[in-house]
């Protein structure tokens, strides 16, 4: 059964930044858990957190279907009162074959330079990993990356 897709458009709908408060720190979370018809468990998370410098909003579900497939994704935004602000999705799958995969995505972006930084992480169970990043100034033309 292949729920890649679920956890796809799940991971990417709603990732609204919250704008960095000017009051003290406040946090809500909210969860739930079932048992799927398939036989399965579902759960899901959400959390925000927002302060005087910074506020983030994360999300995370995961899925199974009872028979040894399961898929996950999580996703999390953030913006500072400095003007930099980012996005990370992260996602899995593994198979009741024993075929299993995983990707993660960040995009940060800093507003006193303009840069953007996209980095990309996979991992494939039998032929392994890849890694790629790339900046970009404002304009969208390619800059060198500066030290981590």
């Amino acid at each position: 059964m292949r729920m890649t897709n679920i956890a796809a458009a799940w991971a990417t709908a709603c990732f609204c930044l919250v704008a960095p408060a000017q009051a003290q720190l406040r946090i809500d979370w909210a969860g739930a858990a079932a048992q799927t018809a398939q036989g399965g468990v579902g759960a899901r998370s959400a959390a925000v957190a927002s302060g005087g410098r910074a506020s983030i909003v994360a999300r995370r579900a995961i899925v199974s279907d009872g028979q040894g497939d399961a898929v996950g994704a999580s996703g999390s935004a953030f913006a500072t009162s400095s003007g930099v602000h980012g996005i990370r999705t992260r996602s899995f799958e593994r198979a009741s074959d024993g075929s299993a995969s995983g990707e993660r995505s960040t995009r940060i972006t800093n507003a006193s330079t303009g840069v953007t930084v996209d980095g990309t992480s996979s991992y494939t169970k039998g032929s392994g990993a890849s890694r790629s990043v790339s900046c970009t100034d404002a304009a969208g033309n390619a800059v060198a990356c500066g030290p981590r």
